[in-house]
C-alpha cells in the first residue's frame, strides 16, 4: 500500500468530481464568494443582511431607484453582475433540473417489491 501507483501490484482509484471550470465560471464564483464573505464578517456593509423595503428614494433633487430584491431572487438571479451573466449563459431558459432523455430501446431494471 505504501508503494507508488506506477509500481506493479499496486492499487489506485482515480475519480473526477464535477467538471473543470472555465474563466467566466471562476470569476462568477469568486464574485459570489467575495460578496458572501463580506456579508458574513462583523461590521460589514455589503448588504447581505439588510432587508430592504425601499425601492425608490427622492431627496433634494436626487433620485435613486433600487431593484426589488424579491423580484431578483424569484427569477433565479443573485443581483451580482458577473454571477448573473454566467448563470444566464449556462442556463438561458432558467431550468430548475437537468434535462432527461428517455428511449424506448432502453430497458429499465426490474424492481422487486416485497408484499
Amino acid at each position: 500500500m505504501a508503494a507508488p501507483t506506477s509500481e506493479p501490484g499496486t492499487f489506485a482509484v482515480t475519480y473526477r468530481w464535477g467538471l473543470p471550470l472555465d474563466e467566466a465560471a471562476i470569476a462568477a464564483v469568486s464574485e459570489l464568494t467575495c460578496h458572501l464573505l463580506k456579508g458574513c464578517s462583523p461590521g460589514s456593509s455589503c448588504g447581505c443582511k439588510v432587508n430592504r423595503n425601499l425601492t425608490r428614494l427622492v431627496r433634494q433633487g436626487v433620485e435613486m431607484e433600487m431593484p426589488d430584491p424579491t423580484l431578483i431572487y424569484s427569477e433565479g438571479r443573485t443581483g451580482l453582475p458577473m454571477a448573473d451573466m454566467w448563470l444566464a449563459m449556462v442556463n438561458p431558459y432558467r431550468l430548475t433540473s437537468p434535462s432527461r432523455v428517455y428511449s424506448p430501446d432502453f430497458r429499465r431494471p426490474r424492481v422487486q417489491q416485497w408484499p
